[in-house]
Order: C-alpha cells, then sequence, then structure tokens
C-alpha cells in the first residue's frame, strides 16, 4: 500500500506540473490576447475605428517605415475568434486537470485512511516478530485457536444437551 500511495502522489505530483504549464502557457496567451485588445483601445481613444481599412492601412505603412513585420503581427491576431476557442479550451483542460487531481486526492486518503486502520495489526504483528514469532508461527496460532474456538464451542453444545437430558 506503501508504493502504491507513493506511485499515487507521484501521479498527482506530475498532474499538478502539467496544470501550471498549462497555466503559464494560458497567461501567455492571455498576455497575448490583451496586447491585442490594447491596441484596439488605444485606436478607440483616439477615435480609430479598426475596422476602417484606411487607418489599418496607416498603421501598416507606419509599422513598415519602423522596420516592423506588420504581416507577421496582423496574422498573429487576426483570428481572434482562435485564440478565444483556446482560452476556453485551455480553461476546460485546467478544470478537467484539477477534477482529476481533486480525485487522485480522495483515493490518495483513502489509502492513507486503510494504512491507518492497519497500523494496530502491523504493530501486532512486528510485536510477535519481536517475541521470535514468523509468519507461519503466526499462521498456526491462528489455526489452532480456530480449532480450540470449535471444540469450545462443540464442549459447550454437548454439556448444553446433556443437562437438558438430565
Amino acid at each position: 500500500m506503501d508504493h502504491e500511495l507513493e506511485r499515487k502522489k507521484k501521479e498527482i505530483q506530475v498532474l499538478q506540473d502539467d496544470l501550471e504549464s498549462s497555466r503559464k502557457e494560458m497567461q501567455n496567451e492571455k498576455k497575448d490576447f490583451l496586447l491585442f485588445q490594447n491596441v484596439k483601445e488605444e485606436l478607440k481613444k483616439h477615435d480609430i475605428s479598426i475596422h476602417s481599412l484606411v487607418s489599418l492601412i496607416n498603421v501598416i505603412k507606419i509599422f513598415d517605415e519602423m522596420h516592423y513585420r506588420p504581416l507577421t503581427i496582423l496574422c498573429e491576431f487576426s483570428d481572434i475568434t482562435a485564440y478565444r476557442k483556446l482560452v476556453e479550451n485551455k480553461d476546460k483542460q485546467i478544470k478537467q486537470r484539477v477534477s482529476h487531481i481533486q480525485d487522485l486526492k480522495a483515493i490518495s486518503d483513502n489509502y492513507e485512511m486503510k494504512i491507518i486502520s492497519n497500523e494496530p495489526i502491523i504493530q501486532s504483528l512486528k510485536q510477535l516478530e519481536n517475541l521470535g514469532f514468523n509468519a507461519s508461527d503466526i499462521k498456526n496460532l491462528y489455526l489452532i485457536f480456530s480449532k480450540i474456538s470449535k471444540n469450545m464451542v462443540w464442549i459447550k453444545k454437548k454439556l448444553k444437551s446433556d443437562s437438558l437430558e438430565v
């Protein structure tokens, strides 16, 4: 059970690492999205509609004069719907992983409870081992006590039936 518990803890750690990695990746994607939103808001501040091709062409010319790659920038941010879907998918993945982690924690807690509930038995076995008993001795003791118990039940029945006859 200790080995299984350790394996589950490692699995939980891997999932938590994946969750953290996904969160960081999603944060970077959100930063890219917010950058585009900031540009859009900045254009609005100056009463420039992003849908105005003339204004957009002027912005592209300015980028080109400054040796930027405007086509690359436009390609990166032109499909905002794809970014939103990507963010939604990442949110779903995070929720699924969080749920999976919670399930694994519940399983781990269950194993820990089973281990704790078996502690008295383990301690008793260790005490018997310290007294020089091994597993086969313990099994023989169990068989002897079982046989004695059955004999005691038989004797009680016999005594009861004999007393009824008298």
